[in-house]
């Protein structure tokens, strides 16, 4: 076990901190933010009001030989200014302490443990502490492979928290822990860290997912009895919680009734899905249904046809009947696809009985989906045809290849293109099938697909579908593809866009758009993309949604390089009106367009090499929750080894303070290049004198739900 310095170890007071950074930025020798940007000129621009302190050795008096070390130490290293900082600039040790965590982070990403281990012990409130902790486990364990000592400093984050008062930082750091104990093996030390969380609910929920993983990673009988016992205890705990509007418990026992059948407890799976059963029909009539279904699907899925089949009659005629009947045929089928046939079939009976259209395409497309599940493609195929409008079949055949892209089968799913006459819906179906053909180095045919999957096809096209399609494109052509297909793919895309139906709609489109020109180095093009967005944007800055679209064209702005552009934009976004509620987010911060564009581009600066810029950018987020999120974004990023400046950005905004993965870090890797098309402008650009979206676009493959 690694020899570690007293908690209480050296640290400066909040008021020393202070004193100290205050003199720091009157010298002038902490910051270099003129002289490396040159902020722009022009009048209103939010870049101006960030300080540009100058050091002169006249008036300074300024001499390193009168600087003690530690003040040294912390001028020649970014994580430790950054680490003061917090300590200087936030009032709550929770706050300096999420901070001090990203610092953490960063070190452990250049395999600094000495020093992780230094700012973790340092840390004065005692969750951020324990988190810190969490983190050198992982590193430990996934870098050094050092199982014994990861178990350590897993055991020493856990009795950090063990006399804290309860709150939900303290139950996400149990529950973090006792998952990670199970991808450890340790069954029973993960049992017992979930068994700490004070919440019933939040402690049955934690049991019931640590059962899950330690049953994905054992066959061995012992283990499973060992859960058995662990689920039936949680089921009295689950049965003592109280009842909902959601049904939310129901749901939480059809799961430890599942979690069971893998454990082989039969008789107590029974007993959770009749438990659940019964709080189905004594909850609200409006949310029975849905739940019933899918009771009735485990049930049968469980080896119980009957009393699935019971379940099924409970549920009125029409398509809510011909979906249950649907979802016990394909559990049925999963063990023994003959015995499903019949099944589908009273599906289909019922099917036919439905007199209201909309209701019956429904009941159709979810049938459809689970013959495909079980793979009766003929049928689904068939059933799919049915439906005699082009567009409910045409969503049907959508649900269809979705669900052969998730199994791989990918020649399946490309043959449902020639079914599929509208852009928006094929063009998903197509994006993913290019998206294999690239991974299985075949850029060209990929980039031929995708290029295809956008050409006008006859029919019109339904703009509720384009913002998907736009991203399974774009995300597919920017992996896999030809760089030469760039330009009329991209440009198929932005003509594309043309057809969405408002204009923050169009904005979006434009900022994916111009995310995936700049993610392939054609920063011109993205630069005039963002300026269309900008201006169709601006002149519809009143509407909702506004202050989202500004967020976004950031985010492009990041993707182009335009660092100070993106914190030009980020800044115009409002503060939040005072006395709201706002919404948080896991980590800490809020769910606020400011506050998220802000800590973008400072996590942004940080990877390009200025964390002084960075932290100057986290000075203007007006809450320190959400401040120590940016400052330790800042630290992350500076230390993230992906030379893709989105990817930065993402990791950071997908939980980088929750979720650290140092698989990456398994294997030595050279360090990364400079991200494409970012960085440090010598020179400040023309500000706009605009503003505008919804949400940040994400590059996704392939939806996993929705349109």
């Amino acid at each position: 076990m690694h020899k570690t310095a007293p908690v209480n170890a050296w640290m400066p007071s909040r008021r020393t901190a202070r004193v100290f950074f205050a003199g720091l930025f009157g010298l002038g020798v902490f910051l270099s933010v003129a002289g490396s940007h040159g902020f722009a000129q022009s009048t209103g621009n939010p870049a101006d009001d960030i300080a540009k302190p100058s050091f002169s050795p006249q008036r300074d008096a300024y001499r390193a030989s009168e600087v003690d070390p530690v003040t040294l130490a912390i001028l020649s290293d970014a994580l430790l200014r950054l680490q003061f900082l917090a300590v200087a600039a936030l009032e709550s040790e929770e706050d300096v302490g999420l901070a001090q965590s990203g610092v953490v982070r960063a070190y452990l990403a250049r395999r600094q443990m000495d020093k992780a281990i230094e700012i973790a012990q340092r840390i004065a409130d005692p969750v951020w502490r324990a988190r810190s902790f969490l983190w050198i486990s992982d590193y430990v364990r996934i870098v050094q492979k050092d199982a014994s000592e990861a178990r350590a400093w897993m055991d020493r984050a856990i009795a950090e928290v063990k006399d804290q008062p309860p709150s939900d930082k303290v139950t996400d750091t149990y529950g973090i822990a006792a998952n990670r104990l199970a991808q450890m093996g340790a069954a029973e030390a993960a049992t017992a860290t979930a068994k700490l969380i004070a919440d019933r609910q939040d402690r049955v929920r934690t049991l019931r997912e640590i059962a899950s993983v330690i049953l994905n990673s054992s066959d061995d009988e012992a283990t499973k009895q060992a859960v058995a016992t662990v689920l039936r205890q949680t089921f009295d705990e689950a049965s003592l919680l109280p009842k909902s509007q959601d049904l939310s418990q129901a749901y939480l026992l059809m799961d430890i009734g599942a979690a069971q059948l893998v454990a082989g407890d039969t008789a107590g799976a029974q007993v959770s899905f009749a438990t659940a059963q019964l709080d189905i029909m004594n909850g609200p009539s409006d949310a029975r249904m849905p739940a019933l279904i899918q009771l009735a699907a485990k049930m049968v899925e469980s080896g119980n046809q009957r009393g699935g089949m019971i379940v099924v009659r409970m549920v009125p005629e029409g398509a809510y009947r011909a979906e249950a009947l649907s979802a016990v045929s394909a559990a049925l089928g999963r063990r023994n696809i003959d015995a499903a046939v019949p099944l589908f079939r009273l599906a289909e009976e019922e099917i036919d009985r439905i007199e209201d259209q909309s209701a019956r395409f429904r009941a159709i497309t979810y049938l459809v989906a689970r013959e495909t599940e079980i793979g009766r493609l003929k049928d689904a195929f068939e059933t799919a045809f049915k439906i005699t409008e082009d567009v409910p079949r045409a969503e049907a055949l959508l649900g269809m290849g979705r669900v052969l892209i998730d199994q791989g089968k990918l020649p399946e799913a490309l043959v449902l293109k020639d079914y599929i006459p509208y852009i928006g819906m094929r063009a998903q179906i197509m994006a993913a099938v290019a998206l294999g053909r690239g991974l299985e180095n075949d850029p060209e045919g990929a980039s031929a697909l995708l290029a295809e999957s956008l050409d006008p096809t006859g029919f019109p096209t339904l703009p509720e579908y384009v913002p998907d399609a736009l991203d399974a494109v774009l995300s597919a052509q920017i992996k896999v593809g030809l760089e030469s297909a760039d330009q009329a793919i991209f440009s198929r895309a932005r003509d594309l866009s043309e057809v969405l139906e408002t204009d923050l709609a169009k904005v979006r489109a434009l900022v994916q758009v111009a995310i995936a020109e700049a993610r392939r180095g054609r920063i011109e093009d993205a630069q005039k993309t963002i300026s269309a967005a900008y201006r169709i944007a601006f002149e519809n800055k009143g509407d909702q949604g506004f202050n989202s679209a500004l967020l976004a064209i950031s985010l492009a702005q990041l993707a182009a390089g335009d660092l100070l552009g993106a914190y030009d934009t980020a800044a115009r976004i409002p503060e939040p009106q005072s006395g709201v509620v706002l919404p948080r987010t896991p980590d800490g911060g809020f769910d606020v367009p400011r506050y998220q564009a802000l800590i973008r581009v400072a996590a942004a600066a940080g990877r390009l090499g200025d964390p002084n810029f960075g932290q100057e950018v986290t000075d203007k987020i007006g809450v320190d929750p959400a401040k120590a999120v940016g400052l330790a974004a800042v630290a992350i990023a500076m230390s993230n080894q992906s030379a893709d400046l989105i990817d930065v950005i993402n990791d950071i905004r997908d939980g980088a303070l929750l979720s650290p993965n140092y698989e990456s870090l398994a294997q030595e890797q050279p360090a990364a290049a400079a991200p494409t098309g970012a960085q440090i402008p010598e020179s400040a650009p023309a500000v706009s004198q605009e503003q505008p979206m919804e949400q940040a676009p994400t590059l996704a493959p392939l939806p996993e739900a929705g349109n």
